[in-house]
């Protein structure tokens, strides 16, 4: 997305009460986003803050997440705190449920999926869990492909976009099926999920 824009005021209240920050030094937040056909990818930049139960509805939209500096804290509603560490990698469709702390200096990328496009190709989207562990050997991959297409000296043509939104989308199916694969007990379940894919 070009240029800056302007949010509106009701969006800047609500989320102002969520937010939680230190009154002894600056605070920064900054989103560098760009959007590529119903992909998107987002680089969060952060002061030390917390984040408590954003009060917006769910967006069907899928945000895997990488830690690329600091620290992340989540804590699911009624559950324990986990901390997220450069090279984990996260799944959350639904912010409302969490609260998230991050360390001083902390800076996360997001790859955007629409919930109906995993659907389609099989991925089953679980609301309750947020840390994919084991196997996510396409995350590095992904993760390089989505810090080069959200550089700001990133010029693609209209072909460009249209096929790193497909590599990108390819690459998010994979890393979730790869996980998934672990969660099914039958070989004949992770063949058909393969295949749907």
């Amino acid at each position: 997305v070009k240029g800056t824009q302007t949010l509106p005021t009701e969006v800047i209240e609500a989320v102002a009460h969520s937010f939680h920050v230190r009154g002894d030094g600056p605070v920064t937040f900054g989103v560098h986003r760009r959007q590529l056909g119903a992909l998107g990818v987002a680089v969060i930049s952060m002061s030390e803050m917390r984040i408590r139960r954003l009060p917006f509805a769910r967006a069907n939209t899928v945000h895997l997440g990488f830690v690329l500096e600091g620290s992340i804290s989540i804590t699911p509603r009624g559950g324990e705190r986990v901390t997220i560490a450069p090279g984990e990698v996260t799944m959350i469709t639904n912010w409302t449920a969490f609260d998230v702390a991050c360390a001083d200096n902390t800076t996360v990328l997001h790859v955007l999926v629409p919930e109906a496009r995993l659907r389609e190709r099989g991925v089953r989207v679980r609301h309750a869990r947020f840390r994919l562990e084991g196997a996510r050997t396409l995350g590095p991959p992904l993760l390089a492909l989505a810090q080069t297409v959200s550089e700001a000296t990133w010029h693609p043509t209209p072909t460009a976009t249209k096929i790193t939104e497909r590599v990108l989308e390819d690459l998010c199916v994979g890393l979730l099926i790869e996980w998934e694969d672990e969660n099914l007990d039958r070989e004949d379940l992770r063949a058909q999920l393969r295949r749907r894919a």
